[in-house]
Formats: C-alpha cells, structure tokens, sequence
C-alpha cells in the first residue's frame, strides 16, 4: 500500500555507513556495503532474501576489503565492488553464495595512489568507473570489443573535465550522464555532465 509505508523488518551489521545496497536481477539475494566498523572488518554482507520482508545475513567477504566498501554492482555472479582503501575495483564471485570469492580486480595507473574510485555501473560488458578527478573511465567486462572479461576487464577509454569530480555515471543509448561534485568555500555543487558513447573509444 503505497500510501501507508511500513517498517518490516532491519538488518543490523557493524558498521558505521551502509552506504550502498544492490538486489539479484532474480531478487533471491541482496548485497550491502559496509564502512566505518568497529573492528574494521567491513567489507560486503550477502542478504538472503528468501522472505524478502525479513532479510537475513547469509555470508560476507572482509579479506582485503577492510578499508570499506563505497558502492558496488552486480552483474549475474559477479560483483563489482568499489575498494575505498586501494581505489580498485574487486571482482567478486558469487555463484556460491555462502561463500563469496575474489575473482580478479581493474584498476587505472596501478601503483599509483593519487586516484578515487567513487561509483561503479555495468551494462551490456562495459563497467563504467567514476574515478573522481580521472573523470570516467570504461572498461570491458566481457563485451567483447577489447578482450576483456568479466573477471578480466580491459580498459576501454576514458574522459575528464577541467573542474569537478565524477560521483556517478548512468549509461542510457549512446549518452552516459556524469553525476558531478565540486567543493567550494560554502560547500558543495555540480553538473549533470553529458557524455556521447556512440563512439566508445572516442
């Protein structure tokens, strides 16, 4: 009943921002991100959502996520998670739920820590990668234009702006739209950035 809202049910974990909450295409299971917590084991937390009223945890992956996860997204069996500590993006398999796996990771400029990855949105094989002052970033994540898997992506292109960060992006056709953030002396502000894809490489 949409004009009478209730609370089910909450899902409490440690943590001190759940900042990103992601559902299965079949809707069986959820992922939630965790930041901030206490023993800083933060990582990702598998929800199963057999009765989807009262989720219940079903597993989680901490190893080498303990910095916090921002954001991710999933693509089948596949997670694309946003590494708050290494600003890479880690690939995690999640074809056996009760046990996620590290499957591979992407990264711009390895070894280089000047870089944020904020947000990550996949569609279609391509992974488009918010990478804040690197502006996007597109890679391949099995479309098979420039050898990339799901597991193994291979960078794409990229493109930036003279002022601002990349937040977000959100492909639609041949536009994808940048969600950007510039600090100012009395806070924040931005655009809504346009960007024609319908030549990918270009």
């Amino acid at each position: 009943d949409p004009e009478n809202i209730q609370l089910m049910d909450s899902v409490v974990v440690d943590a001190r921002v759940v900042n990103d909450v992601k559902v299965s295409e079949d809707a069986e299971w959820a992922i939630i991100t965790r930041e901030g917590a206490s023993n800083r084991r933060n990582g990702i937390v598998v929800l199963d959502l057999a009765d989807p009223a009262h989720p219940t945890i079903l597993s989680e992956l901490t190893d080498s996520l303990t910095a916090g996860i921002h954001n991710v997204w999933i693509m089948g069996d596949i997670v694309y998670a946003v590494n708050n500590g290494t600003s890479a993006l880690n690939i995690i398999d999640i074809s056996d739920l009760a046990n996620p796996q590290h499957a591979g990771r992407f990264e711009i400029r390895p070894g280089e820590t000047d870089k944020v990855l904020h947000d990550v949105w996949a569609e279609d094989g391509y992974a488009y990668l918010s990478y804040w002052d690197d502006g996007l970033v597109i890679a391949d994540v099995g479309a098979g234009t420039h050898g990339g898997t799901p597991t193994d992506p291979a960078f794409v292109s990229s493109i930036n702006y003279p002022a601002g960060n990349t937040h977000v992006a959100w492909r639609n056709r041949d536009y994808v739209f940048l969600g950007d953030e510039i600090g100012t002396s009395d806070g924040m502000r931005g655009y809504i950035h346009v960007i024609d894809v319908s030549d990918i490489e270009n």
